[in-house]
């Protein structure tokens, strides 16, 4: 199949990313009667989830100090049902996955909603509330990654209001990821001299 296809190639050698932006409040979401939002900032707090490779991670992640899960749970069966991921940087500049965090900026990824929750808003409400929360403790840019791919997501992301600040080809190596090139240009710009005038950021992998 095409499809299955097109997800080996992100998957072993070539992905594409939209690399998306917020630096204002976005408009207020609101999270259906039967769910609860959590927010996960310590370590020590690591109740919410049965599957043993999602709390390793958790803790994995949080004993960095940088990284934050936000979590929606089904207060009928109080099963985890979204997720949501942000690493943040206060001095020091931080990589994942090929892209950079800098200083007083934020980076939202690694966003799920299981199949039987989705088109009920909450992809919606974990945006606001991400942003809300990373906003009200003043870091002043918030970046997402969004597949090219991910249609609905992109849609989801740019209906909430965050713009396009980049676009990302992360080059691969079975897996590997190798080089990470990121190409931006202005509207303006674009208008009047066309692609040739992007500006190119090339970042290589430091094992590499």
């Amino acid at each position: 199949m095409v499809i299955d296809q097109k997800m080996l190639i992100e998957k072993l050698f070539l992905k594409k990313r939209i690399v998306l932006y917020a630096d204002n409040a976005l408009k207020k979401q609101a999270l259906p009667d039967h769910y609860s939002f959590l927010i996960y900032d310590d370590v020590t707090r690591n109740d919410i989830s049965n599957n043993d490779y999602l709390k390793v991670l958790i803790n994995k992640r949080l004993k960095k100090k940088n990284w934050v899960f936000f979590a929606v749970i089904d207060n009928r069966t109080r099963l985890l049902v979204a997720q949501y991921w942000a690493i943040f940087c206060r001095k020091n500049n931080y990589w994942h996955d090929n892209f950079v965090v800098l200083p007083d900026t934020a980076l939202l990824c690694n966003a799920y909603v299981d199949k039987e929750h989705r088109f009920q808003g909450i992809y919606k409400f974990l945006i606001f509330a991400a942003h809300d929360y990373l906003l009200k403790n003043n870091f002043k840019k918030i970046f997402t990654l969004v597949e090219a791919s991910n249609i609905s997501s992109l849609k989801a992301n740019k209906s909430e209001g965050l713009s396009v600040d980049s676009i990302n080809y992360l080059i691969k190596l079975f897996g590997f990821n190798l080089i990470s090139i990121f190409m931006k240009s202005s509207k303006i710009t674009m208008a009047l001299f066309g692609s040739k005038f992007l500006k190119t950021i090339i970042y290589r992998n430091k094992y590499f």
